[in-house]
């Protein structure tokens, strides 16, 4: 078959795709900037390496490329897929990763709700925040006016240091066992924050609901295969994030359009919360995995000119299928 480097194996979407992949025969190396992830009991060998910030990122890359040999790498951090993406050309193996424009591109978010905007897709009411004035004057303005807010980085990766702040906070009667990664934060906590200390700039937006993702594999900014799936997540019982494939009208053409808008290739995140475009991921995210559909698996062939375009297009993902993620213990 191929062999594979699969970095940030730590992430949540890791250990299933290690998994995934090895059912198809397929060598597993694994990296990761922890040293003891969960993923690299299953991985045919660990190397810790170091953070894609880091200085020596690249040159542990490079080194482990030159050991190894893979076939082909693959980042599931969007830090890293930075970093590789300017490198990509310089890695003597297959890099599943966009061009470095496309990835600074959706990396910033204000950049891709701009072209978004343009091209008649649908975003969240959004204003852009470069000082603290500006910050805690358009927060107090949403949060009397909607009843909420949404801040967060205008660049970053995924969800965080994003924060939800309401008018208060109820912090004894607030339900824990709802996704920890939103934080609840009252006006009077950001009014008495020190502001200046932030990073900018900040995006704040209203409040919206009803999460959907397009999970897709694209080339030279087409969409090639993908589904859609809807996410909800709570901690309860152990279960902490519940995913269903569904067909909702115009997201999917709008997760096309703005691949082939930004020129993306190899896999997308595209989310999207109330039918607006939320945010671009240019990595993998959590998969909806069967026995006849395995994206990653596809993808790869793919990039590796073992499937042609027309053979990945005719592979889909039945609507209704499901993907639980639970809480587990690893004793080591």
């Amino acid at each position: 078959m191929y062999k594979i480097l699969l970095t940030a194996i730590g992430c949540p979407n890791g250990i299933t795709a290690i998994k995934h992949l090895q059912r198809y025969g397929v060598c597993v190396v694994g990296a990761d900037a922890h040293p003891t992830p969960v993923a690299a009991s299953l991985v045919e060998t660990f190397y810790q390496i170091p953070l894609a910030r880091s200085e020596s990122f690249l040159e542990a890359i490079t080194k482990l490329i030159r050991l190894e040999k893979p076939d082909v790498l693959v980042s599931q951090s969007e830090e890293e897929v930075e970093v590789l993406s300017q490198h990509a050309d310089d890695l003597d193996t297959c890099v599943m990763v966009s061009s470095p424009d496309a990835v600074r591109t959706v990396m910033d978010k204000w950049a891709t709700y701009e072209k978004a905007k343009k091209l008649g897709i649908p975003v969240p009411r959004s204003n852009l925040c470069v000082d603290s004035n500006a910050l805690l004057r358009t927060v107090t303005e949403y949060v009397k006016e909607l009843g909420s807010a949404v801040v967060r980085p205008a660049r970053g990766k995924g969800s965080r240091g994003l924060r939800v702040v309401v008018p208060v906070v109820d912090r004894m009667s607030h339900d824990w066992r709802r996704w920890p990664g939103v934080v609840l934060t009252s006006l009077a906590e950001i009014e008495s924050s020190d502001l200046d200390a932030i990073t900018y700039p900040m995006i704040v937006s209203e409040r919206e609901y009803g999460e959907v993702a397009y999970e897709g594999y694209c080339a030279n900014g087409k969409m090639l295969t993908g589904f859609l799936k809807h996410k909800s997540r709570e901690v309860h019982n152990g279960h902490h994030t519940y995913n269903r494939s569904v067909d909702i009208l115009d997201l999917a053409p709008y997760a096309c359009e703005m691949v082939k808008d930004f020129g993306g290739h190899s896999f997308v995140d595209v989310q999207f919360v109330g039918g607006k475009l939320m945010e671009i991921n240019p990595r993998l995210s959590t998969l909806i995995y069967t026995p006849e559909y395995n994206m990653i698996h596809f993808g790869i062939l793919h990039a590796l000119g073992m499937m042609t375009d027309a053979e990945i297009a005719e592979k889909r993902l039945p609507l209704g299928k499901t993907a639980e993620f639970h809480w587990d213990v690893h004793y080591a």
